[in-house]
């Protein structure tokens, strides 16, 4: 990632993990798809599981943004040529893995039922939802442990195999999916316990590479602890990125909240269409952030290697890519939603309230492409708590405010959803002003590292 040619580096990069992200939700997607045309009530078990999608992330967020620490300084070790400080990172990151996912079993076990009905999910669905809630966060260990897993191999630029992995696990959990629903009694327990074997597959298989790796991009065991300075510095990054994925995570869950009252109000109709649409969301999303992680990668490594023109490039080339890659998919996913979810709902009414949210997130979405890519490489510079400020008050506060005060004076659709595109213009203008003052401010202060630099090498060849 420090040398040769960015644009064509960042292409071979993220293609793979463009691949793996979208594959991994037309994997999940499987499960709506599978739930809506085989299970009895299928409908109503597509609306359970939907209420889950913001709480899940709002409960696993804050983990995973430390895994996107052990990304940005196994990155920025490499290009600085730390080699002990890589796998002592690595270390910690698989110590971190197998934590995080013992709590997140606990939450599922003890918690799930009480915090679903604190998002205000109906009776009607709230016995299918925490079924399905508990069952998935049985699984974490493997969740966090591929995460973990396959951001350090991603920062040593190994995107390919993380993929092949995810693509396998998809794969087996597509074909659960169908033998357990269609063959068994099961339905959200059937789709939950096909995720969970798909991502032990994903995990264990990442954490094996790991195991076997070459150089200092490997897991050895003895560095299977807390090593202080390592672990300092990756809460520097991961607990901001984590806790702004929470915060970002809880925006979300008051938009679900707003929803669910919609459904109250006009009929069940809305929360299952809001769940298809959010399974066309997170496909745009996703494929948007795996840009944004590859903009984190490449800007981390070449800080570490302190070139920064890469930097600016790196950076540049990824808002290019990724507004490309919103803006397409978001048209896509706009022609397609209503014939698609028709034939699949076999409802009119659901078919409307999956176009109405897709039209609303899919025309404005390369606005949260623009956005991530800038979250993420203010992370790889190291300002992930100003991310993280950014985010609280562009994203979650305005949506709050938004929902609590604005939504109630007209209670529809477009009005909880319009939400979507004024939050990201705020946030995406906020981040441009920030980063346009932190480059002038890394410029600066690389060119004068450079300069005390070779008065150092001069006099010592003098």
């Amino acid at each position: 990632m420090t040398q040769g040619p960015i644009f064509k580096q960042l292409i071979t990069y993220v293609i793979p993990l463009i691949i793996a992200n979208l594959l991994q939700m037309v994997f999940n997607l499987t499960d709506t798809l599978v739930l809506g045309v085989f299970a009895e009530n299928g409908n109503l078990c597509v609306g359970a599981v939907a209420t889950t999608g913001a709480l899940i992330s709002l409960i696993t967020n804050l983990f995973i943004g430390l895994s996107t620490g052990a990304n940005v300084m196994v990155a920025r070790y490499i290009g600085a040529k730390k080699d002990e400080s890589v796998k002592k990172t690595i270390g910690v990151a698989v110590f971190l893995s197998v934590v995080a996912g013992a709590i997140l079993v606990l939450v599922g076990v003890f918690c799930s039922r009480h915090f679903l009905t604190l998002t205000g999910v109906s009776d009607l669905h709230i016995d299918l939802a925490t079924r399905y809630i508990t069952i998935y966060l049985c699984g974490a260990p493997f969740i966090m442990l591929y995460n973990y897993c396959a951001n350090v191999l991603r920062a040593s630029g190994d995107t390919v195999r993380p993929m092949l992995y995810i693509t396998i696990g998809g794969v087996i959990n597509v074909v659960l999916n169908i033998v357990l629903v269609v063959l068994t009694p099961l339905d959200v327990e059937g789709v939950a316990i096909a995720t969970v074997v798909s991502n032990a597959f994903a995990g264990i298989a990442c954490f094996i590479t790991l195991l076997k790796g070459q150089s200092s991009v490997k897991f050895e065991w003895k560095y299977f602890r807390i090593f202080k300075e390592e672990f300092i510095e990756l809460l520097k990054v991961g607990v901001p990125s984590g806790i702004n994925g929470c915060l970002f995570a809880f925006s979300n869950v008051l938009i679900v909240s707003g929803t669910n009252e919609l459904g109250k109000i006009f009929g069940n109709h809305i929360v299952t269409g809001a769940g298809y649409a959010n399974q066309i969301d997170n496909i745009i999303y996703v494929c948007m952030n795996a840009v944004a992680l590859s903009s984190q990668a490449f800007v981390s490594q070449n800080l570490g290697a302190r070139k920064y023109e890469r930097i600016k490039r790196s950076f540049f080339s990824s808002l290019g890519i990724v507004s490309v890659v919103g803006v397409s998919l978001g048209v896509l996913m706009i022609c397609i939603a209503k014939p698609l979810f028709t034939a699949i709902s076999g409802s009119q009414l659901v078919a409307k309230a999956t176009f109405t949210k897709t039209f609303w997130v899919g025309l404005f979405y390369v606005l949260a492409g623009l956005m991530e890519v800038m979250s993420c490489s203010l992370r790889g510079l190291g300002k992930s708590f100003t991310g993280m400020i950014v985010t609280l008050s562009g994203t979650v506060l305005f949506r709050a405010l938004w929902v609590w005060f604005i939504f109630p004076l007209k209670k529809t659709e477009a009005m909880l959803y319009c939400l979507y595109p004024i939050s990201w213009i705020i946030t995406v203008i906020t981040l441009a002003i920030i980063l346009a003052v932190v480059f002038r401010n890394l410029r600066r202060r690389l060119l004068t590292a450079s300069n005390d630099a070779k008065i150092i090498k001069e006099e010592s060849t003098n």
